[in-house]
């Protein structure tokens, strides 16, 4: 008996199949370069740079112990690049070795207390350690003094924000209107951020302004109209929500045929569909 063959299916396994590819691709040229400083550090055993390079790459293979190692021997041979003590910060880190982590950080600040990157890792380990406030500093001159500040820097600001208080939605805005200011008004993950927490503060006229400026300035608006009219109906304004709901839906059915076939269209046009279902109860 010939089964039936998915093509869907298929395609979902060869997507799998080239994800591991890749990433056993990735972690066996880490392997042969790792066995290439091995054999390098057999013939000059003495070479800080070689039990750096190793650990670095131990490091990115996930194999801690043996770049901790390699880096402690670096080290014992006269290996005094700062770097090194960044690389042991963000080692210690992910095994959950807190205070070594700080102590290598606390090595690096004797070098260089100005590097950007060594006060981001330190603001991050005290956060793992629950050290919500003094985070908050070190993160701060991150955001004062990176050239090139990037979204996810923002909003790990907010994060420890919000950690410190969790109703401290204020200044959480306040960071995220400095991040708008700094990386530009286009930036969409921050613009979503803003109107989360424009939500929880209850500025409702001005989370729907919002809405509407993602709506005018975005090519594809049938995703934004449904947001908007889930946020309308959660705050009991049905009609305007039915309204925004039409208006995704006629957003959809002009876009290419072959656009609405696709599983992010057919989701979302379930999801409006079940919203619309839910006005009629």
């Amino acid at each position: 008996m010939i089964r039936y063959f998915n093509p869907k299916c298929a395609t979902v396994y060869v997507l799998i199949l080239l994800f591991n590819s890749n990433a056993l691709f990735a972690h066996g040229e880490l392997t042969a370069r790792i066995n290439e400083k091995t054999s390098q550090i057999s013939k000059d055993p003495q070479n800080s740079n070689l039990y750096y390079a190793r650990g670095f790459l131990y490091q990115q293979h996930e194999e801690y112990k043996k770049a901790l190692k390699d880096y402690s021997k670096a080290k014992k041979l006269g290996y005094n690049n700062k770097v090194i003590y960044y690389r042991i910060a963000e080692t210690q880190k992910v095994i959950g070795n807190y205070n070594k982590a700080m102590e290598a950080v606390d090595s690096y600040f004797e070098i260089d207390s100005s590097d950007i990157k060594i006060h981001k890792i330190k603001a991050q380990i005290l956060v793992n350690q629950k050290k919500h406030k003094e985070a908050l500093n070190s993160y701060d001159f991150v955001l004062k003094n990176t050239i090139d500040l990037r979204p996810d820097n923002i909003i790990e600001y907010c994060n420890i924000v919000l950690a410190i208080n969790p109703n401290n939605f204020s200044d959480a805005l306040n960071t995220i209107e400095f991040g708008l200011e700094k990386i530009g008004p286009q930036s969409f993950v921050l613009l979503d951020k803003k109107i989360e927490y424009l939500s929880a503060l209850g500025e409702t006229d001005k989370v729907l302004e919002q809405y509407n400026i993602f709506i005018e300035n975005s090519e594809r608006k049938e995703n934004w109209y449904y947001k908007k009219a889930v946020f309308l109906s959660e705050i009991n304004r049905k009609q305007e929500a039915n309204i925004a709901l039409q208006q995704a839906k006629m957003a959809i059915q002009i876009l290419n045929p072959r656009f609405q076939q696709t599983p992010t269209i057919k989701k979302l046009t379930t999801k409006i569909n079940e919203l619309e279902k839910s006005f009629k109860k």
